[in-house]
C-alpha cells in the first residue's frame, strides 16, 4: 500500500531530526531579512500570540519568542519540535488540520518553508484565517516557485542530486503554484501581498512582484 506524503514526510524528519540543521544550514543566510520581518510583525500587530505552523526546530519560533508574549510551534514530527528546547515556546505535536481547534486566538500565523509540503493548501489557508484574531497577520515564506521550477529544471535536479535531497517529503517537490496560492488567499482575506525573492540564496537581491526568483513570499491580514 502506498503511504501517504503525511506519513512519508513524519518519517523523513522523525529520521533527521537530530541533524537538521546542519543538513538545512542553507536558510541562516535568510536570518538578517527574517529578523526585520518578525521585528514588523510584531510592531504592526499587539505581538500577544504567534503560531509557526509546520515549525520543524524552531528556527522561526525563537525569533517570533523575542517579540511576542506566546508561541505555539505545531509540526508533525516530535523529534523535530523536541529539538526547540526554548522553555518561550509552547510545542504541539499535531497536523495542520488538528488547528481546527481554535478560532481567532493568534495576531499572526506563518507558514516558513511550509507550503510546499501540504496538498490541500487551500483548507491550510482556511485554517490560518479560523485562527487568526480580526487584523491578524498571514506570513508565508521560502517556497519554492513552479515557474522558477520549469525555467531552471536542469539546474534544481542537478543541484538535488548533487546534494542528495529527498523529494518524496515535498508533495510541490516542482515548487508550488503561486500564482493560484495568492488568489485563493485573496479570496479569504480579500488582500494579499505577494514577493519573489532570492534572500537565502543572493541575500543582497530585493524581492520584486514579479516571477522568476525561486522563493515565494505572502502577506494577508485579516480584516477587523
Amino acid at each position: 500500500m502506498k503511504q501517504s506524503n503525511e506519513l512519508l514526510q513524519k518519517k523523513y524528519y522523525d529520521s533527521i531530526a537530530h541533524n537538521y540543521e546542519a543538513i538545512d544550514g542553507r536558510r541562516k543566510k535568510h536570518f538578517k531579512a527574517l529578523k526585520i520581518i518578525i521585528q514588523n510583525l510584531a510592531t504592526i500587530t499587539p505581538a500577544k500570540t504567534f503560531l509557526d505552523v509546520g515549525a520543524g526546530t524552531g528556527y522561526i519560533s525563537k525569533l517570533a519568542a523575542n517579540h511576542f508574549k506566546q508561541v505555539v510551534a505545531i509540526d508533525i514530527s516530535q523529534k523535530m519540535l523536541d529539538q526547540i528546547n526554548d522553555n518561550r515556546i509552547a510545542t504541539i505535536c499535531m497536523p495542520f488540520k488538528d488547528m481546527d481547534i481554535w478560532e481567532s486566538q493568534f495576531d499572526v500565523v506563518c507558514c516558513f518553508a511550509t507550503l510546499h509540503h501540504i496538498e490541500e493548501i487551500p483548507r491550510l489557508i482556511q485554517l490560518c484565517y479560523k485562527v487568526l484574531k480580526p487584523n491578524g497577520i498571514l506570513y508565508t515564506d521560502h517556497d519554492m516557485d513552479d515557474y522558477f521550477y520549469q525555467k531552471n529544471k536542469i539546474f534544481v535536479d542537478a543541484y538535488r542530486k548533487i546534494t542528495n535531497r529527498p523529494q518524496e517529503a515535498e508533495f510541490h517537490n516542482n515548487g508550488i503554484p503561486s500564482t493560484a496560492i495568492a488568489e485563493y488567499v485573496k479570496s479569504c482575506f480579500g488582500h494579499v501581498a505577494l514577493f519573489y525573492h532570492w534572500e537565502g540564496f543572493i541575500p543582497f537581491l530585493k524581492p520584486s512582484t514579479k516571477k522568476g526568483s525561486p522563493l515565494v513570499r505572502m502577506f494577508a491580514a485579516k480584516k477587523g
